[in-house]
């Protein structure tokens, strides 16, 4: 079974797919035109959804290990500070200005 794609390799996916789509000569039949459409919709659905911010938040007692779980979920294990005492007590938004990963940052300053 192959490993799951990350959003980058999904646009990528999607912007290929319909780039082939768009050149491919379809068959004059109706069904081939219906299916051509189909598969379409499918992939400006896929672009359209993994163009879309990604929301949700963590929540939980001190020390448990949200930061680490955000940055694993990143893909950075070490994005955030993860030690022993409080060390990310502020809220990270990523909705502003994009970093080397992708992420976008608002209050929070990556260490990316």
């Amino acid at each position: 079974m192959a490993p799951p794609l990350n959003l980058a390799e999904l646009r990528r996916f999607a912007d290929e797919t319909l780039a082939m789509l768009e050149q491919q000569e379809i068959p004059g039949t109706q069904e081939a035109h219906d299916r051509n459409a189909e598969v379409m919709r499918f992939v400006l659905e896929l672009r359209d959804r993994v163009r879309k911010p990604v929301t949700f938040g963590v929540v939980g007692e001190f020390s448990v290990g949200k930061s680490l779980l955000l940055g694993s979920v990143l893909g950075r294990p070490d994005l955030l500070p993860v030690e022993d005492r409080k060390a990310t007590g502020n809220v990270s938004n990523t909705g502003g200005t994009p970093c080397c990963c992708g992420c976008r940052w608002v209050s929070a300053a990556p260490r990316c």
